[in-house]
């Protein structure tokens, strides 16, 4: 434990050298009002290690503007990349397991999720940077794993956002399944790409009326859905728990050729096998912490949209699943179990069973919405991760060119060229190319939750070491380290066993296997090669020489008012997510 008083520290990291006084002598050579000037200096020190100079440093040559404001932010939090997940795939976790396992899928996943957010919210309130937990991991764990996960996390969303546009077609397919496929891929793939290209402000009021729709659609789903299975609907049927007795709670584990593992076995390996669906629906929860670097006081807004996480997974998704499980047996031949090529989302079908003639085609219309909104958010995602490697030098450096909008667009541009994938669904079934690139996803997203988990824990190392304490922090996750060991434990089991069914006797499909482990075995090996490439063998950085000199700037803005660091008089919200795991 370091013997340097804290204050002192601080001096020491924050004592400007003679070049950066006369760097920024000359940069600031215009005449600026105070405030002005108070609101550059403070964004420089919010995001710049103080020891380096801000017009040196390389991540000036991005220059993205920050144009998204606090509401834009806390709708992301809540609603911002809820689309297939949700209100798509969700028929084939209820499909596979039951109404009570698909509930207990998205449950456990649900609380992982909560938990990967609080782990990411306390890092990015620390050091709010462009491109999020990658460039972390280069500051707090290593460069090369940093690189890797970088990568990993850029094509992680931009398979996503392919995901998402095949959604968006099969939905469109509801009403004119005559419509060649291929010609619905272009009509949705270019709008992604454009709102992506305009100024960041146009693409946060875009995502922010998607968001309202998505919330909207969400309550008037459960009400309706608690009217129908009263019996309000138009045949007057009240429906209750009724599918929870036949055809039951739970289902056993099918598997191909008309096999099932019976028993309580089989009732566990079913609800396991939602767990890759739900962190589907689940995934991208780190737009929040990415584009909260674009606001204008990332440390305070970034927390307090991830703190709405735990709605978002009550509300949003676990009551949905729930309801899901009440309007439908999980027999329904509709829902999507990747044996045919059903174009109707779970919640469409419920409402045509239950008779309702124009609510269907509503629903239908605010799904592909949201499932066309998430896509929009994923290039978003996967662009601003892609500038985090060029700037850290992982990547070419024109990735962090950005034209006179501030926007990065060649980072857009090779981000959303993924799109192109979706074509593939023109000479296979739609719904199977949507259900692999779903799991191509999933596990790239788990892979990128293991690695944040890392990266915490070695920041977390690194605050004990240097003499630092968490009470010095702008944001602090409740039960740290706990919350992120067992996000890292439950991920690492749910990765390495996602695709369980294909070790099984005459399961094995190379499609399937490859879709589940692929990016698995691709992580490993280009981090192994990088290794080797830059005979750079050091796992990880020593605690003690891990940069936490943004604690400088953090306690320079709480003397400016700018943030308020928590404390234990004023930790309400603090004690009400501890009291809310608990109940969870």
């Amino acid at each position: 434990m370091s013997s340097t008083p804290t204050l002192e520290r601080d001096q020491m990291a924050s004592a400007p050298s003679s070049t950066e006084n006369s760097s920024e002598s000359t940069l600031d050579q215009a005449p600026q009002t105070p405030s002005k000037r108070l609101e550059r200096d403070v964004e420089r020190d919010s995001i710049y290690s103080n020891d380096v100079p801000w017009e040196a440093h390389p991540e000036r040559l991005a220059d993205v503007r920050r144009g998204l404001k606090q509401r834009h932010i806390h709708m992301f939090a809540l609603a911002g990349t809820i689309g297939t997940g949700l209100f798509l795939s969700s028929g084939k976790a209820l499909a596979e397991a039951g109404p009570l396992g698909a509930f207990l899928g998205y449950s456990i996943m649900g609380l992982i999720t909560a938990a990967v957010a609080y782990t990411a919210s306390e890092m990015s309130a620390f050091s709010p940077r462009s491109g999020g937990f990658v460039r972390h991991i280069t500051q707090f764990v290593d460069p090369v794993l940093g690189a890797v996960t970088g990568w990993n996390f850029w094509y992680s969303m931009a398979i996503t956002a392919v995901v998402e546009l095949v959604a968006t077609c099969i939905l469109v397919s509801y009403w004119a399944p005559q419509v060649h496929i291929a010609i619905l891929i272009t009509v949705f793939w270019i709008p992604m790409v454009l709102i992506n290209l305009g100024p960041v402000r146009y693409y946060g009021e875009v995502e922010f009326g998607f968001a309202l729709l998505k919330i909207t659609l969400i309550v008037m789903l459960l009400i309706v859905g608690l009217v129908i299975t009263a019996g309000g609907g138009p045949n007057h049927e009240s429906i209750g728990f009724r599918y929870w007795t036949d055809p039951g709670p739970f289902r056993q584990l099918a598997l191909s050729g008309d096999r099932t593992i019976g028993g309580s076995w089989g009732r566990f390996l079913a609800v396991w096998s939602t767990l890759i669906n739900a962190a589907f629906a689940y995934g991208n929860i780190q737009v929040v912490a990415i584009a909260g670097c674009e606001t204008k006081n990332p440390r305070v807004a970034i927390p307090k949209a991830l703190n709405k996480t735990f709605t978002r997974v009550v509300l949003f998704y676990i009551s949905s699943i729930f309801m899901i499980g009440l309007l439908l047996p999980s027999t329904e031949p509709l829902l999507l179990n990747g044996s045919g090529t059903a174009a109707q989302s779970p919640f469409v079908v419920a409402m045509r069973r239950a008779g309702i003639r124009v609510l269907p085609d509503v629903v239908n219309a605010v799904v592909l919405s949201s499932a066309f909104s998430s896509g929009v958010s994923c290039i978003f995602i996967a662009s601003r991760a892609l500038i985090g490697l060029a700037e850290d030098g992982n990547a070419p450096v024109i990735f962090s060119r950005t034209n006179r909008l501030g926007n990065p667009w060649v980072a857009v541009v090779c981000s959303s060229s993924f799109g192109a994938l979706g074509y593939l669904s023109v000479t296979e079934k739609s719904m199977n190319v949507l259900l692999w690139l779903i799991n191509l996803s999933a596990v790239a997203g788990l892979v990128s939750w293991i690695i944040l988990c890392i990266g915490y824990l070695r920041f977390y190392a690194a605050i004990k070491a240097q003499g630092y304490t968490r009470d010095e922090l702008p944001y602090k996750g409740p039960f740290q380290p706990f919350t992120a060991w067992f996000a890292l434990v439950m991920v690492i089991l749910i990765t390495f066993f996602s695709g369980f069914k294909v070790f099984m006797k005459g399961q094995f499909l190379v499609a399937d296997f490859l879709s589940n482990y692929i990016n698995v075995f691709a992580f490993l090996g280009i981090y192994i090669t990088w290794k080797l490439y830059t005979r750079d063998w050091q796992l990880c950085r020593p605690a003690a020489k891990i940069d936490l000199s943004e604690f400088a700037a953090i306690h320079k803005e709480q003397e400016q008012n700018l943030i308020t660091l928590p404390t234990r008089t004023t930790s309400r919200s603090s004690r009400r997510q501890r009291l809310f795991v608990c109940l969870c």
